[in-house]
């Protein structure tokens, strides 16, 4: 009997110390997600802008090819900006995720999980697990979009300087 009340304590307890750490993972996921947004914004802008100027571009052959890298360049930026949005993950086979992403019903889970309190906790932080893999493929995304967009920026301004 009291294996029993010692091990529900022990669970209730590792479960009110994971809560913060949940609440600081969204917190972590909803700030790549911002950065993400702003670097594809800003890389649209620049694509903009980089149209507009090459409507009075002269068609040389010495001025179309800083150009057109740097829009390629940019146009990844914004394309991979918007991989960091929506990232996959090959597999997400903890509880939460099949009740919020799944397509079955979620009381049914819960009620085959949560006879067991064990399998409960085990459940939260597996899920914990999933949500690091998906914010280290966002940082990873937002990082390379950022290199992307630097080296749109650093074929463009020479470019701009010189023939501009």
């Amino acid at each position: 009997m009291s294996d029993q009340k010692e091990e529900a304590v022990s669970a209730q307890l590792a479960a009110s110390l994971l809560t913060p750490f949940v609440l600081y993972m969204a917190g972590r996921i909803d700030a790549a997600d911002r950065r993400a947004t702003l670097l594809a914004g800003g890389g649209v802008a620049f694509i903009a802008y980089l149209l507009e100027v090459g409507k009075s571009m002269d068609p040389d052959i010495l001025t179309l090819i800083p150009y057109l890298a740097s829009l390629g360049f940019a146009a990844a930026s914004v394309f991979t900006a918007g991989l960091a949005l929506f990232p996959r993950i090959s597999n997400a086979d903890d509880w939460p995720s099949k009740i919020f992403l799944g397509r079955e019903q979620g009381a049914g889970i819960l009620e085959t999980i949560l006879t067991s309190e064990k399998q409960a906790l085990s459940g939260m932080i597996d899920s914990q697990i999933v949500l690091g893999r998906i914010l280290k493929k966002k940082n990873g995304y937002t990082y390379h979009a950022g290199i992307l967009m630097l080296l749109s920026f650093a074929l463009f301004m020479p470019f701009s300087f010189f023939f501009g």
